[in-house]
């Protein structure tokens, strides 16, 4: 976990912010207090070209770039190897590209990303191999963004519109490859008893499917597909992950043909 001197003497980079974002002004408020060396942001332009802003105890200066300002464009690739850790929130579109860029680069990250990224591939395989976490902090529930104008929206759905600006609310979690000890989440226990008549069986795995992390019976001991929340509550003593998202087959899981939403098999170790 994180302290004040977590940060002592790093150059911490925003790649996809600009100075309204809450991590730019965190930072800035606490540029002393947490002894950074430079804070650096930057933020993608759909036309034009955008703005280096680079802030030291000494001051701000601000630098136009040539390009648009994309996290992955070779200037802000070039400013990512001069820092630190990066810590924003990038478009969850391009969540998988970001993590890859930094890991790349060996550099420490903190990202805010949606709850539906523990599925993707590249993500569970950092997982397994324990050079991702989940923070603590976001736990249940989603967060509201703000979605820029050019960008078409699929649904209305948890969408609010304050002053003309469009929010839409997104089940998020923080992600981070300093290190997270999930020993320490208590073991869970719903009070659950296992009845076959209430589980039904995936066609493509040899496990039951549980809708909610409430019914997960405790005196189940074979494997279990249940929510991708289960993250928030897994103790790895408890709990293994076998699988998420897919059967044996490399299709997604599914029961009597119908694909759930996203399952993560788990079983207890």
């Amino acid at each position: 976990s994180l302290n004040s001197n977590s940060l002592y003497e790093f150059v911490v980079y925003c790649n996809c912010d600009n100075s309204e974002s809450n991590f730019v002004k965190y930072f800035t408020l606490k540029f002393t207090e947490l002894g950074l060396k430079k804070l650096i942001y930057t933020y993608f332009v759909e036309e034009g070209t955008s703005v280096k802003t680079i802030i030291t105890s000494k001051g701000v200066k601000h630098i136009k770039l040539l390009g648009n300002g994309s996290f992955d464009s070779n200037e802000c690739v070039a400013i990512l190897k001069q820092s630190d850790i990066v810590v924003t929130n990038p478009p969850f579109s391009r969540f998988d590209d970001i993590v890859r860029l930094i890991t790349n680069h060996h550099k420490k990250f903190i990202l805010l990303g949606s709850l539906d990224a523990r599925s993707h591939k590249i993500i569970y395989e950092q997982f397994k191999s324990k050079t991702i976490f989940n923070g603590y902090s976001v736990k249940s529930g989603g967060l509201y963004y703000s979605i820029p104008s050019y960008y078409p929206l699929t649904t209305t759905t948890a969408v609010k519109i304050i002053d003309g600006v469009r929010y839409i609310n997104i089940p998020s979690r923080w992600y981070t490859n300093f290190n997270v000890d999930t020993s320490i989440i208590p073991f869970l226990k719903t009070g659950i008893k296992f009845n076959t008549h209430n589980y039904t069986k995936f066609d493509n795995y040899d496990a039951i499917n549980v809708s909610s992390i409430k019914l997960i019976p405790d005196n189940y001991n074979k494997p279990m597909g249940v929510p991708l929340t289960i993250f928030d509550r897994l103790n790895p003593n408890q709990f293994k992950v076998l699988a998420i998202r897919k059967g044996i087959d490399g299709k997604d899981l599914s029961i009597n043909g119908i694909t759930p939403f996203t399952r993560v098999i788990i079983q207890r170790v």
